[in-house]
């Protein structure tokens, strides 16, 4: 994106160099511990090509009645809605259990993001990373970038 400043900007859709598209998923079924995931292949993130993990989303999503997530009402399901709409994949339909709001509606807890949460109750944390900067790396398709996210 291009800006003229840091702070307080509206920036219009003329300056976006690259809309944003989805780099990865991840996610388990409640009864087993397997982990099912999905990245961008470094050619398919410089492209922002996004049709081979979308369908493989919508392929983990389609076997859920349930998802829960942290700020998946408000943020992920919209994303990833949208991503299916994109690749004329058909809606999904499944109740959302949003942590989030769950932690913002029943409690007090100093901060609501995830990690401060987990670390309070003593729930395993993700993986340490960059933050911005691993984005942007696999953003531009470095390969072991992508490695890490996934």
């Amino acid at each position: 994106t291009y800006t003229w400043g840091m702070f307080d900007q509206n920036i219009s859709g003329d300056q976006v160099v690259a809309d944003s598209c989805m780099l990865s998923w991840a996610g388990r079924y409640h009864d087993s511990p397997q982990m099912y995931s999905d990245v961008l292949t470094p050619d398919e993130a410089k492209a922002r090509h996004t049709l081979r993990i979308a369908q493989s989303c919508w392929e983990f999503l389609k076997k859920c009645d349930v998802v829960i997530g942290h700020n998946f009402q408000g943020f992920d399901a919209k994303y990833i809605n949208t991503e299916f709409l994109k690749w004329g994949l058909p809606p999904l339909k499944f109740v959302i259990v949003d942590t989030l709001l769950v932690a913002r509606q029943n409690f007090r807890f100093s901060s609501n993001k995830m990690k401060f949460i987990n670390e309070h109750l003593g729930i395993r944390n993700k993986i340490e990373n960059d933050g911005f900067p691993l984005w942007r790396a696999c953003s531009e398709g470095d390969g072991q970038a992508l490695k890490t996210m996934l």
